[in-house]
Order: structure tokens, then sequence, then C-alpha cells
């Protein structure tokens, strides 16, 4: 059975653009602790039944073909779901198999001739043995609130007896409500927007932790629920360009703009797949540091890696997101 491992991307400039001046969420920190963590439990234990339920329902939408027979042995060749599996604790796989009298391509074409209702295309796979072949087709949807990589995936395989046979997945993964702590060994890059952007980050591997005054809240949100007043954002090269790990641009945000990228940034999940393997383009240092600063308290800092696999961190706790554009 093959694997598929998640690759994830995060950006923060791309959050920038189409967002107004709003005001940000309400901030859980300062709740008690014992608070806090009952709340993340909750909302663990929700995603896991939201999983739950999107992976019936995805299987429920399997384009069987008319005569199909349930069964319930696992056909040889069908020993995984036909794409691969995303490899993390907290999937959740639901499985069907059927026995059909046609043979494998006929079978696979109705299958692509009456695709799943409001699910779109997303790969298809073949493979052989000496046993038999299998063909196999993938339909997603975008992530939900609290779960990821909602998939239905179809094979179909040969049988020796003549016919085929089908095996359908409908696969979810939970994410776990608590941020991902950001304990990464290494020197860390302050930036202020009054000081401004350094001239390179040589050494660094993230930024330092929120300082005294920004820091309560620092383990639960990326930034404070206050609305900043300036912020600036400093683009470094990476190791492949010249010269490497210096200031490429360095672009300073008034109130307004700097209040639409908190906004945005606020809106990220903090949530994360149990145990997750993920394989990582490589890196070659590129990042992007971003300082807002507050009324009245100290500047936050925010690092994001612009390749490799990428996320955003304030130093305390980090997150992943997919679908959002570099900025450069």
């Amino acid at each position: 059975m093959s694997v598929r491992t998640a690759v994830t991307t995060a950006a923060l400039c791309g959050l920038l653009g189409g967002c107004g001046e709003a005001t940000l969420t309400t901030a859980r920190s300062g709740l008690p602790r014992q608070v806090q963590v009952a709340s993340a439990v909750a909302a663990t234990a929700a995603n896991r039944q939201a999983a739950r339920r999107e992976t019936a329902r995805l299987l429920s939408l399997a384009p069987v073909p008319p005569g199909a027979v349930a069964i319930a042995a696992r056909p040889a060749g069908l020993d995984g779901p036909a794409m691969g599996m995303d490899a993390a604790r907290s999937l959740v796989d639901r499985t069907r198999y059927w026995r059909v009298s046609s043979g494998i391509e006929a079978t696979i074409a109705w299958i692509r001739a009456h695709p799943p209702d409001g699910l779109r295309a997303s790969g298809s796979t073949s493979g052989a043995a000496p046993s038999y072949r299998m063909l196999g087709i993938g339909y997603s949807e975008p992530d939900r609130r609290g779960i990821q990589d909602l998939e239905l995936t179809i094979g179909v395989v040969t049988l020796p007896a003549g016919g085929s046979a089908i095996r359908a997945d409908g696969m979810a993964i939970w994410l776990d409500a608590r941020p991902l702590r950001d304990d990464r060994a290494g020197k860390r890059l302050r930036v202020t927007v009054t000081g401004g952007c350094p001239r390179n980050d040589k050494g660094a591997v993230d930024v330092q932790p929120a300082a005294a005054g920004n820091s309560a809240g620092a383990a639960t949100r990326l930034l404070p629920a206050a609305l900043p007043t300036a912020a600036i954002v400093c683009s470094y090269s990476g190791m492949n360009e010249h010269p490497a790990r210096h200031l490429l641009t360095a672009r300073r945000l008034g109130a307004q703009a700097a209040r639409a990228l908190a906004q945005s940034v606020d809106k990220l999940p903090l949530g994360h797949p149990v145990d997750e393997v993920r394989a990582c383009p490589m890196s070659d240092g590129a990042a992007t540091v971003v300082a807002l600063s507050y009324r009245d308290r100290p500047d936050i800092d925010l690092w994001q890696d612009r390749n490799g696999c990428t996320f955003i961190t304030n130093g305390t706790i980090m997150t992943r997101t997919t679908g959002v554009t570099a900025l450069r």
C-alpha cells in the first residue's frame, strides 16, 4: 500500500490582499489555563466526530455500477486506498467493497462517467501484479474547520474468475485544536517597526517569542486581540540567491493595512494533524518576517519560510496552512 504524506505551504504576505479593516476576534488568552485546556480538548473531540461524519458522507457518494453486489472480504490488489493515504494518526478511513460482472475497463469507465456530486477529480493511478491489474481514481473537496484532506478514492481490480471488484474509501483527517509548540533551536531574530528590517537574517531560524506585555496570549494565538498601529514586512533572500540571506525588500504598512494583515492572521487555523508524517521540499532559507506594533505594548514578530515545509510562527506557537501565495 502506498503512503501519501501531506505537504503544506503557508505565507504571510498573501494575507495582505483583499482584507478591509475589521475588529479582531475575542482572545481566549485571558481565560484560566484549565479553561483553555478544556476548551481545546472539547474542540478536538468535536473535530474527531466531524471527521467521522464526513467520511461516512463521502463514502455514501461513491458511484457504483448497477448490479454491483456488496462483499465483506477485501479483494486481492485492493489492500489499501487506491490513491494511497495520509500518514497521520488522526486519519479516519471508512471502506466498502463490491463485486461487479463487468471487466475493469468498463467498470472504471462507468465510474468516470458518473462522478460524485460536489467533488472534484483529484487524480488517478494504476498498478499491476502477476495475478491482478488495478485502476484507481480520486475525488476531493475543500478542507473544513477542524478537518482536512477530505477525499473519496475508488479502486477497481480484476478478479480471477472474471469481472472486477471495487474498493471505496471515504477519508478525512481531524485536527488537534492545540497549537503546535515552536521549540526549534537556533538564533532568533528580533524586529521592530521603529527599528526597521535588519540588513540580513544570517544564522536565524525563527523570531524571538513575545516580550513581556504581549506574552500572556502567545501560547494560544499568533497575535494579540489588540489592533496594531503599524507593521513592517521584511523579505530575505535564500542561500540560492546572491547575496544570500540578505534583505530583499522592506515594506511599511500603515494602521489600516496592518490591521487587515492581523485580521487575516487571526483567522488562520491553529490545529494540526496528530503524528503527521510530512515530506518537505528543500528549503534554502528564504524567509519573510513581519513586525507589528501596538499601542502601549511591545511589538510582535511573525516568521515564515518561503519554501520547504513552510509555516507561520510567533516564536512560541506555529501553524501551517494551504493555498496562500508567498510574498517575494
